[in-house]
């Protein structure tokens, strides 16, 4: 590495939430982006609702760095969200990107 800051991380997540359940799916996931925007290394988190497709929900994340993205997806909030998820039949998936505008 040649000295420079590490860039930033961005998470794009997808979650269907459950038919005939949106409005609890809803609630768990602001729970978890309220939790999420108090960690250290977090420097934005969006929640956003498909306009014609009100079950889906994308939240997109950016994170000082990998370390930040490694504490955020062990911690207890992140846990309990899957937990809820699985349990509710949510459908997540999630992929994190660099940053490579060049």
């Amino acid at each position: 590495m040649n000295g420079a800051a590490p860039l930033p991380i961005l998470v794009l997540a997808i979650i269907d939430l459950p038919r005939g359940h949106e409005a609890e799916g809803l609630q768990a996931v602001h729970r978890l982006a309220a939790a999420s925007r108090a960690e250290a290394g977090c420097m934005s988190y969006r929640v956003l609702r498909s306009v014609r497709a009100p079950a889906r929900v994308v939240i997109q994340e950016e994170w000082r760095d990998a370390a930040a993205v490694e504490t955020h997806r062990t911690s207890d909030h992140v846990a309990m969200f899957r937990s809820h998820a699985t349990a509710s039949g949510m459908v997540v998936w999630a992929s994190g990107f660099d940053v490579a505008d060049g």
